[in-house]
């Protein structure tokens, strides 16, 4: 059986933690944050192996927490895999996905979030240990 990995789990919107939390703490560890400013606190605590996170938080972005992990000074943090979570659509959202990916973003999903393409990705984006 592989190693649990801890997940960072950045959302604002109870319903979906809740949705997102069933997709991954099967096979995971998942450490909530309600906001970017609660995760960046975790993330000075915890060892977290990546990070998924909702666009849409109050007070800082999903965008702005991507930028503050990069520019962190321990490299456990600063090349954390970020996973964005996103209701947007269309023209918005495609802008969104190209910032996403330019701020160092590894992949955004769209709301509502598929619980296999979800495992898909963590599992690419998580270390394989024996």
């Amino acid at each position: 059986m592989a190693a649990r990995h801890r997940i960072l789990l950045v959302e604002d919107s109870a319903v979906t933690r809740t949705v997102v939390r069933m997709y991954l703490d099967r096979d995971h560890e998942v450490v909530e944050a309600g906001s970017a400013a609660r995760a960046l606190q975790l993330m000075r605590l915890l060892d977290v192996a990546l990070v998924v996170t909702d666009y849409n938080l109050p007070g800082a972005d999903g965008l702005e927490l991507i930028r503050a992990l990069r520019e962190d000074r321990r490299p456990q943090v600063r090349d954390v895999p970020v996973i964005v979570l996103t209701g947007e659509r269309g023209a918005r959202g495609k802008a969104l996905e190209e910032r996403a990916r330019q701020v160092g973003a590894q992949a955004v999903l769209r709301k509502p979030v598929a619980g296999s393409g979800l495992a898909a990705i963590v599992a690419s984006l998580l270390p394989v240990t024996a």
